[in-house]
């Protein structure tokens, strides 16, 4: 299987923390980020904004190194969530166009696992860092999407 399923530099070398996690809501936002390494020609941050939608599951810290991604097997969804798994058959029967579909993220920290129909990936290169909230999302409004994943083809 593939670890580099999200497109991320150097994944191992990333941090990550939950910006925000609104059960009532089913959402998910995670940031990335990778230092600058200038004895290796990178002079800049390099931020992610991981953006999960229509969450139903979240289980893993919530400040890790690692972003080393796999999608999961429909056999450890139903271990983890065997409700999700029913969702999943359900929307597949009713030809929606998101399913749910499970994350798992290898981190320093052990595992994450992340169930979600939707995720979509922001990017952004800056000269100094700076810090993210999660509360509001005009600061990435102008990020360009690198990722998203989660619509079935019609």
């Amino acid at each position: 299987m593939n670890n580099r399923f999200f497109p991320l530099d150097t994944p191992e070398h990333c941090y990550c923390d939950v910006l925000l996690y609104d059960i009532n809501q089913f959402n998910l936002k995670l940031r990335a980020y990778r230092e600058a390494d200038p004895l290796n020609g990178v002079d800049y941050y390099r931020y992610y904004l991981i953006d999960f939608f229509f969450t139903l599951h979240f289980q893993g810290p919530f400040f890790w190194k690692g972003m080393n991604v796999r999608q999961g097997t429909d056999s450890e969804m139903s271990g983890i969530a065997p409700f999700a798994l029913e969702r999943r058959q359900e929307a597949i029967s009713e030809n929606r166009l998101q399913v749910p579909r499970l994350y798992c993220l290898e981190t320093d920290l052990g595992p994450v696992r992340i169930i979600a129909s939707m995720v979509r990936i922001y990017a952004h290169n800056s000269p100094t860092p700076f810090s993210l909230h999660g509360r509001t999302g005009e600061w990435f409004a102008s990020w360009p999407i690198i990722f998203e994943d989660g619509f079935r083809p019609n």
